[in-house]
């Protein structure tokens, strides 16, 4: 564990590089709009969870704070050169759809560190733009770290690359919504199954906020329970 360190150190120019050129791209193609951007804490470890719409989506995740954010990522994408670039933007493999100890021993190392985190628990870019139920496996992190969840919603990244699209359009609207921590003291009130369910509604409600603030329509989540 005491190599993390060092290797943090190897990745973080890669990393600012990334952010600052990922962040003119999205500035010059596409209209990004913000709310919540308060709601990042200045210091401290946080996990982000967020929907997913696209590949692009970490893009917007870096994009509204200077704290360094790593992220998890399903192992069949570390492979040649995109695999070694991944490592070098603070991402880090993980078996999607069982159980990774080693995956989750090394994002509490990084929290314990006092860095942020960003996950996507859906574990699959939406096929559609709705928001799938949320599963209660991340909050092990919460646990083992007590650092606070915060929501993360993207709405308008879907229409922009969807997921059967090879490469992304170069043109459209994002709205990106930040919701207030939860601290870890709620979450162990509420246990891991209720606190998912809750974390699944509030989301789905950001996104609907954002979608009518793009003038789209809302999505009938009711109509899927």
């Amino acid at each position: 564990m005491n190599n993390i360190g060092v290797r943090f150190k190897r990745t973080f120019f890669f990393y600012w590089l990334a952010k600052l050129s990922t962040t003119a791209f999205m500035r010059i193609f596409y209209r990004v709009r913000v709310k919540g951007k308060e709601n990042l804490p200045d210091k401290g470890a946080f996990i982000m969870v967020s929907n997913h719409q696209s590949f692009l989506d970490p893009m917007l995740a870096v994009m509204f704070t200077w704290r360094v954010i790593f992220f998890l990522a399903r192992d069949t994408l570390f492979k040649g050169l995109f695999g070694q670039l991944l490592l070098k933007l603070n991402t880090r493999p993980v078996k999607r759809g069982e159980s990774d100890l080693k995956a989750m021993r090394t994002m509490i190392d990084i929290l314990q560190r006092g860095y942020g985190t960003c996950i996507y628990p859906e574990g699959t870019r939406t096929p559609d733009g709705r928001i799938a139920e949320i599963k209660p496996g991340f909050l092990l992190l919460a646990r083992k770290t007590k650092a606070p969840v915060i929501p993360f919603v993207i709405e308008g990244l879907h229409e922009i690359w969807p997921k059967k699209q090879s490469k992304p359009n170069l043109s459209g609207r994002v709205m990106v919504e930040i919701g207030e921590p939860v601290p870890y003291e709620k979450i162990k009130e509420q246990g891991a199954e209720n606190f998912a369910k809750w974390l699944t509604d509030k989301i789905r409600q950001m996104q609907n906020d954002a979608r009518v603030e793009l003038g789209k329509e809302p999505f009938d989540y009711e109509a899927l329970s």
